[in-house]
């Protein structure tokens, strides 16, 4: 059986991926990537404080942030803005 602090290690993989994945998306998706970094600190900060209470909420938040992962639609590989896909998409995708 895993340990808090192992669930909330995968967790936090989840998240890291995500940020990367956000900060491509420009601007706003530069911001939800500092939101998820600052999780990451505060899922930090519990492990080194040792306080279930405090991981058990960092775990909570990481599996909150990192469910959004799966309403963050893939970039397309298109190397030019021209041909970029428009923030709606992205917006849409999110809102759904």
């Amino acid at each position: 059986m895993a340990t808090l602090p192992e669930f909330i290690a995968v967790e936090r993989e989840h998240c890291k991926r995500l940020s990367g994945e956000l900060g491509r998306l420009g601007s706003a998706g530069a911001f939800g990537a500092a939101l998820i970094e600052d999780v990451l600190v505060r899922a930090e900060r519990a492990l080194i404080g040792g306080n279930p209470d405090a991981m058990q909420r960092a775990l909570d938040e990481l599996r909150d942030a990192a469910a959004l992962r799966c309403r963050v639609p893939r970039l397309p590989d298109r190397g030019h803005a021209s041909n970029a896909t428009p923030f709606s998409v992205y917006v849409s995708a999110l809102r759904a």
